[in-house]
């Protein structure tokens, strides 16, 4: 019901107040482009309902781990509200600015959720199991931990860079291990990666999103010419870029090489 309420409300909200809806605060023309969602009292209510709602949960439920077996309403139930805050605040949040309410209230329920993808990665538990709505969060949390990244390289902030980068790339390997019996969680692993290079910049994508040596030649395309267009410029840059940090971090290693590859080229990276 709250991730309901946040739909419609961002659908339609904006509809109504330039059909003059008299339950909309008209604060500015109808042909500004300043109004803002927030100042409604709708979007007050639904981020104290949200915010409301975990701490009306009780005690004995707040750990989906319940006699050390997941239970997966209880997880399910505790991802609803950050995520809901999230599709309220996300389109609204100035990452970077410390006086944002909405970057506050993104980045705590992107973290929350990243706890419960610890909670559950440290069980034997089948994940299949969950459903898809706890692999959309995942992407979800980890796509909202890839803005503060951005922000805090343009920043120079090292301590925050050093532990964004480790949540971002921690819920990646946590979808990859999942992909194989949920080809949903391996397609949101791709699309985050291909987020954090648009964001972040090749190193940074090098660092989170590690290239395996063993698909390098085959799945993974090191071979950009026979990419096209923007795709091919932006392989070549994550591929050496990592190709740079495996270099300087030493050790090394020569995969094999499929048939079209000349004899006489050879590639190094780190095993």
């Amino acid at each position: 019901m709250l991730l309901s309420r946040v739909k419609n409300f961002n659908l339609r909200t904006r509809a109504k107040y330039f059909a003059e809806d008299p339950s909309i605060p008209q604060g500015y023309p109808i042909t500004d482009i300043r109004f803002d969602p927030r100042q409604t009292p709708e979007f007050g209510a639904m981020t104290s309902v949200a915010l409301a709602f975990t701490d009306s949960i009780p005690t004995q439920y707040k750990n989906p781990l319940q006699n050390g077996v997941v239970n997966p309403h209880i997880y399910s139930t505790l991802m609803a509200p950050p995520i809901t805050l999230i599709l309220l605040h996300e389109p609204y949040a100035m990452v970077g600015r410390d006086s944002c309410l909405s970057a506050y209230h993104i980045l705590t329920s992107a973290r929350s959720i990243a706890t419960l993808v610890h909670t559950i990665a440290s069980t034997s538990y089948d994940c299949t199991k969950l459903g898809l709505f706890p692999v959309f969060a995942w992407f979800t949390s980890a796509r909202v931990l890839t803005r503060f990244l951005r922000a805090a390289l343009e920043e120079k902030y090292v301590e925050q860079i050093g532990v964004l980068k480790d949540e971002i790339s921690f819920i990646l390997r946590s979808l990859k291990r999942l992909s194989d019996r949920a080809p949903l969680a391996g397609r949101y692993a791709r699309m985050l990666e291909d987020h954090v290079l648009k964001t972040c910049g090749a190193e940074a994508a090098a660092s989170i999103c590690p290239l395996d040596p063993t698909e390098m030649p085959g799945t993974i395309g090191f071979a950009p010419e026979m990419q096209e267009g923007d795709a091919a410029d932006k392989i070549l840059s994550m591929r050496l870029a990592s190709l740079h940090a495996a270099l300087s971090a030493g050790s090394t290693v020569t995969p094999s090489l499929p048939p079209f590859w000349p004899s006489s080229v050879t590639a190094n990276t780190v095993e």
